[in-house]
């Protein structure tokens, strides 16, 4: 007679750390993919021997998730091009959110990870800062 198999050990709870990996990818991508083509595209309208009027302050689109919207609100900036110019504001901002929305907590009994990523502007120049509790 065979003795009966032993029980596995009981391995405990399993705690998933870190953040949500789909939306972090997902958050990356979409923004990567708005912010490149902000870039891409005025510098291919704004290149050289440009004659639009709305190239001289094109460096305002160049601020990450708000530039686009400032961009669009520019007076001579064209209609079309600003209808553009939200599309890819709006890639941005959604790539952003689903990034930090990566680190929030799954509501089990560890504290939720919070991340913001913060538009900045000064007069040097404009950029973006993550503030975040991990």
């Amino acid at each position: 007679m065979t003795p009966p198999p032993v029980p596995a050990a009981d391995q405990g709870a399993k705690q998933s750390g870190g953040p949500n990996s789909g939306l972090l990818t997902g958050g990356l991508a979409l923004f990567a993919v708005g912010y490149g083509a902000t870039i891409g595209i005025n510098f291919g309208v704004c290149g050289a021997g440009a004659t639009w009027d709305g190239c001289d302050s094109k460096g305002l689109s160049f601020v990450p998730v708000v530039g686009p919207f400032l961009f669009a609100g520019v007076e001579n900036t064209e209609a079309s091009y600003r209808v553009l110019a939200v599309t890819l504001g709006l890639t941005q901002a959604a790539g952003a959110l689903l990034f930090g929305l990566s680190f929030a907590g799954s509501g089990g009994d560890t504290p939720a990870k919070t991340a913001y990523v913060l538009p900045t502007v000064s007069r040097d120049g404009a950029g973006a800062t993550v503030v975040g509790r991990f």
